[in-house]
């Protein structure tokens, strides 16, 4: 096969930076569309974004269900966002922009996104916290 990507036969690019450049690009997607407060754009982003770290963070979903039963899930949370979706079809698909509609829809997004950050902080997905160390 060639030299490409290859060093004395051994492969300099692993899965392993394939995956963190793959979940990198989602999550610079993720606050792109947040930042520009593009609702269908932000939920596609953090439905790609989930998607890629789903089985990094579903221990530790899991481990967060054990302790407190009443915590709502992402699939909760979801299916929440999907139905206000549905009520505000115009505004999801960015016809209107009526601030009341778009706040609720852009807050159910958040409060999704904080999740996965949450749940792959709790996975380790982000290396150690030097911070917390002291």
């Amino acid at each position: 096969m060639g030299d490409i990507g290859q060093t004395d036969g051994k492969m300099v690019w692993d899965l392993r930076q394939v995956y963190a450049e793959i979940v990198g690009l989602a999550l610079r997607r993720t606050a792109e569309a947040q930042f520009n407060k593009n609702i269908q754009e932000y939920y596609s982003a953090l439905m790609d974004l989930y998607v890629n770290v789903a089985h990094k963070i579903h221990k530790e979903e899991r481990k967060r269900l054990k302790a407190n039963k009443d915590i709502k899930t992402f699939t909760d949370l979801n299916k929440d966002f999907l139905i206000t979706a549905n009520l505000n079809k115009s505004t999801f698909q960015g016809q209107d922009n009526g601030s009341e509609r778009m706040n609720s829809l852009l807050l159910q997004l958040a409060t999704m996104h904080k999740l996965i950050l949450d749940l792959m902080d709790g996975a380790g997905m982000f290396g150690e916290d030097i911070f917390e160390q002291a």
